[in-house]
């Protein structure tokens, strides 16, 4: 590689290349002018030392197969964007690292290796930081006590799937948060109200650790919070009336499944989900967690790359999505101990793509309001006590791909859909496909589909879904998320 005579050069990407060998890092290093280096993808042999190479202010070395933390930045005193994800890095941060570019370091990224301890107190003197990435490795204990206040800069902070513990710390007034997820870990005790000071939260993902609360109800004055996320924990007692204003007035997402919550579905709440109303596509985009004005948190093509990601039950499956449409608005309630009926008021939530309510207690018959969700398409009311007749109008739901009402106790023919639905364990139902055919006719025959749906489905697809939708029957919500890993829907 004839590199060394570039040397007016600032920017060099040779990512997703198909070059085979090792690249020697040294080839690089006279390119004097040189501050914005992407590698990934590349087999690297790194230098030891090297106080001679340019001084970065980007370095990108995702998926190189490096096993250790490069030794020659410890020369690297400008360095504000530093990705090592994908890689396998054993040991711990070191600590010569977190004082070098104490001042400097803005985006630390080091997803998906293998490092293991506990973090250092060090950590803390990264004062310009605003995304940290640490998920997908080997960590544990507590985090340090300076953890919540280290850098009012710090945007997006994610811990997911290591072994933290003890509780999660507090978070002082004034900062800068957009995503917190530490989702996967071994935290435990209450939820910290101190996240109340996080007035730019968009994100809250604490889903699978061993905290152990009441339904955090401080979190409704959250002004930009739109994705909740406190699956499988501790929760448990009533949802009571919510105590604060606002009531969750951005939010879109909700998932509280396999906790121990009882009595009603929350109404009050419910009725303040506004958010979840609106249908409109006018702004589409995708979900971001960062606000991005600066050259070196950008990709090679000058757009944010930092986007909210979680996991979400689709169709009974866990998927992990990293990137996720602003139209989408999900609700799941699933695998808790909610009694009483399911309410009208959610045939409100115009914009629900997904409502999941399965093994509960809930009782009643099905709401015919909920035919209202003319953008529904998984629609999971499995495993409950409910009664009476399925309104026939759900079969107008055009995008409805997936339905499930089993071992619930209703009775009378089955509307007739197209989409995937599931019946077992209602003796009471007749008509096809079931064995039982009803007395007097065939079960309702599928509408005809108005001339408006057909309009609307039209204009959704002329944005072109990063997923494409193939076939009918494979559902339109497949091209609102970045689908990443498949998790089985037993997996809790």
């Amino acid at each position: 590689m004839l590199f060394s005579k570039l040397v007016s050069l600032k920017t060099l990407s040779l990512v997703y290349n198909d070059w085979t060998g090792t690249v020697e890092f040294d080839t690089f290093k006279g390119l004097k002018n040189l501050n914005m280096l992407l590698l990934s993808h590349l087999k690297l042999s790194l230098p030891r030392i090297n106080e001679t190479f340019p001084q970065l202010i980007r370095l990108d070395l995702v998926y190189c197969n490096l096993r250790k933390f490069p030794e020659f930045l410890r020369h690297q005193k400008r360095i504000e964007s530093l990705y090592l994800d994908d890689n396998h890095i054993g040991g711990q941060i070191p600590e010569w690292w977190l004082n070098v570019n104490k001042t400097t370091l803005r985006i630390f990224s080091l997803s998906t290796n293998s490092l293991i301890g506990e973090l250092s107190p060090t950590i803390c003197k990264l004062s310009s930081l605003s995304m940290l990435d640490l998920s997908h490795n080997k960590l544990r204990g507590k985090l340090p006590n300076c953890f919540g206040r280290f850098s009012k800069a710090l945007s997006s902070l994610s811990l997911t799937n290591n072994s933290f513990s003890g509780n999660i710390p507090k978070f002082t007034e004034g900062n800068q948060l957009k995503l917190i997820d530490l989702s996967y870990n071994l935290f435990e005790g209450k939820l910290s109200q101190s996240l109340t000071n996080c007035k730019m939260l968009g994100q809250l993902n604490v889903e699978r650790n061993k905290l152990n609360d009441v339904f955090p109800y401080w979190s409704g004055t959250l002004p930009q919070l739109i994705i909740l996320n406190l699956r499988a924990n501790q929760f448990h007692e009533v949802i009571r009336k919510p105590r604060t204003e606002l009531h969750f007035p951005k939010l879109r997402i909700i998932d509280i499944s396999y906790n121990n919550f009882i009595g009603k579905l929350p109404l009050k709440y419910i009725q303040s989900w506004n958010a979840m109303t609106c249908t409109s596509v006018e702004n589409f985009g995708y979900l971001t967690s960062l606000s991005i004005n600066f050259s070196a948190y950008l990709n090679f093509m000058g757009k944010p790359v930092f986007y909210f990601q979680t996991i979400l039950s689709i169709k009974g499956m866990y998927r992990q999505f990293d990137e996720i449409q602003n139209i989408i608005a999900l609700i799941n309630f699933s695998n808790n101990k909610f009694n009483g009926e399911i309410l009208e008021v959610i045939g409100n939530l115009k914009g629900l793509y997904v409502l999941d309510l399965s093994k509960n207690n809930l009782n009643g018959s099905i709401p015919s309001s909920l035919r209202n969700l003319a953008r529904l398409e998984s629609l999971d009311l499995s495993q409950n006590e409910l009664s009476g007749q399925i309104p026939s109008k759900l079969a107008q739901l055009f995008f409805l791909q997936n339905f499930n009402v089993s071992y619930n106790h209703p009775s009378g023919s089955i509307p007739q859909q197209n989409q995937l639905s599931a019946f077992e364990g209602n003796m009471g139902l007749c008509g096809i496909p079931l064995p039982n055919l009803c007395g007097n006719s065939e079960a309702l025959k599928p509408p005809l589909v108005e001339d408006e749906h057909l309009e609307e489905s039209s204009y959704l697809f002329q944005f072109g879904w990063k997923v494409v939708v193939i076939g009918y029957g494979c559902g339109f919500l497949a091209g609102l998320f970045i689908e990443k890993i498949v998790i089985p829907g037993n997996a809790y």
